[in-house]
């Protein structure tokens, strides 16, 4: 809901914008109304494209640390796809289709999927375009139907949760839970479908009490877990998100924590 008003902040304001260079362009001139609409209507559209390339330029990049872990290993194959990438490890029945926060790369997720690849979980992390999740908030359909697994799972972090969730509202058919980090749904679950929550004690960019009015939406089968000393952006290799409280324990600690609870909750 944050980046929706923003983003439609950002445009009102290129709109006034435009029309207010427009006015001043125009100042002296006796164009006609239709004529300064149509200059006010090219300058903000020009203004919210040049906006749009600034804004979206600007994203979390993976460390070295998280590059490290999108090479295969003997226990794990990685591949690049479509989609973005496949963490093939040594399970076959159950998978995980991942959702990236918002203006996160990807990559920054390569060593939580490895983990839970190597647990037994087969993980494909998906490349939104821009680093948004909800610009390619059916990707998992495409996954689906290339791969065939017993049990399907959708999985997000903050902005990825989100999108996670309403894609387990809209389709609960296709998945059988949601795995939910610091994020929270917006619409109903079906019962049908599982949930599992995991966030952190030291975050401070999940809005807790939005979080916690959310819990009507969660399903009957709902498992929450919090992690002691855990933060925001400690499910990724970004390094500190702004505005999250400082963890007490490393992205590695809190990522083999939400590993072994994500097992706990597949078995």
């Amino acid at each position: 809901m944050k980046y929706v008003i923003l983003t439609v902040i950002a445009i009102l304001i290129c709109v006034a914008s435009g029309w207010l260079i427009t006015q001043l362009i125009s100042s002296k001139s006796k164009r006609k109304i239709k004529h300064k609409i149509m200059m006010s209507a090219a300058i903000s559209f020009g203004l919210i494209i040049a906006v749009g390339i600034v804004y979206f330029s600007i994203y979390y990049h993976p460390d070295n640390s998280a590059k490290d872990y999108l090479r295969s290993s003997g226990s794990v194959e990685v591949k690049q796809n479509d989609e973005g990438y496949c963490f093939d490890g040594p399970g076959n029945e159950n998978a995980i289709a991942f959702f990236p926060g918002a203006k996160v790369d990807e990559k920054a997720y390569a060593p939580l999927m490895f983990k839970l690849a190597e647990a037994g979980v087969d993980c494909y992390l998906i490349a939104p375009p821009l680093n948004m999740a909800m610009a390619d908030g059916n990707a998992p359909d495409k996954l689906m139907s290339e791969h065939d697994y017993d049990h399907w799972y959708i999985m997000g972090h903050s902005l990825g949760g989100a999108v996670a969730a309403n894609y387990c509202s809209e389709k609960p058919d296709n998945a059988d839970g949601v795995i939910l980090l610091a994020a929270y749904p917006t619409e109903k679950i079906p019962d049908r479908v599982r949930l599992l929550s995991i966030y952190g004690t030291k975050d401070n960019c999940l809005e807790i009490d939005v979080y916690k009015e959310s819990k009507v939406n969660w399903p009957k089968d709902s498992v929450e877990v919090v992690i002691e000393g855990g933060n925001h952006s400690g499910f990724g290799n970004y390094g500190a998100q702004r505005g999250d409280g400082e963890a007490d324990i490393t992205a590695d600690e809190q990522q083999t924590k939400t590993v072994n609870e994500i097992i706990k909750f597949l078995s």
